[in-house]
């Protein structure tokens, strides 16, 4: 007899105690708030540049429509084929 089913046996026949399974994730915390708190003000504000010239850049090439080109550089390069809304970058980062 194999021991899953040895144990299954015993479990049933009150032999052994059904053990539990481990809830949560193994390793506790590992991101958000566990790691925010690991960061120095210095790292909080590169983190937040970094997401400021991201969202400059989405708005720069997908939604503002540049005059020599009439259209957005994103439309001009064959990325997308409407224009942008703030709001679609906000649902982006939802």
């Amino acid at each position: 007899m194999n021991q899953l089913a040895k144990s299954i046996i015993d479990i049933a026949t009150g032999e052994a105690e059904e053990n539990e399974p481990k809830r949560g994730r193994p390793g506790g915390l590992k991101g958000g708030k566990a790691r925010a708190e690991k960061l120095t003000p210095e790292q909080r504000q590169e983190i937040a540049r970094k997401a400021a010239v991201a969202l400059h850049s989405m708005h720069y090439n997908f939604v503002r429509i540049h005059q020599t080109l009439r259209v957005t550089p994103a439309m001009a390069a064959g990325v997308t084929d409407r224009l942008w809304s703030v709001e679609d970058i906000a649902t982006l980062l939802d």
